[in-house]
């Protein structure tokens, strides 16, 4: 049972992360296939890097742009605060975890 929840959770998250996202692009992501297979956020932000205008720090502001979505998205459902801010949030973890840190514990 733990596992059909965090699959659920997983999902929801997954898409509101990717509505903040669309939402700060100003445009659609596209094709959610390929954003949904990057189940890392490192994986996610090289998607959103891809619809980012091309320069030198293309990067790290799609790296900032998911870190910022998963905060807000993380406090949003919890209503409480997991991160103290964007820069924390470790880049090598799954959706789930980014947003649910202290699920399970």
């Amino acid at each position: 049972m733990q596992g059909t929840a965090d699959s659920l959770n997983e999902f929801f998250a997954f898409v509101e992360i990717l509505l903040q996202l669309e939402e700060h692009l100003g445009s659609s992501i596209g094709d959610t296939k390929d954003f949904y297979d990057g189940r890392m956020l490192r994986d996610i932000a090289r998607v959103v890097q891809l619809r980012l205008p091309p320069g030198p720090d293309s990067e790290a502001q799609s790296v900032k742009v998911v870190r910022e979505a998963v905060l807000k998205v993380s406090r949003e459902d919890l209503k409480r605060l997991q991160w103290d801010s964007a820069e924390e949030i470790p880049l090598d973890v799954p959706v789930f975890l980014a947003v649910y840190p202290e699920q399970w514990k």
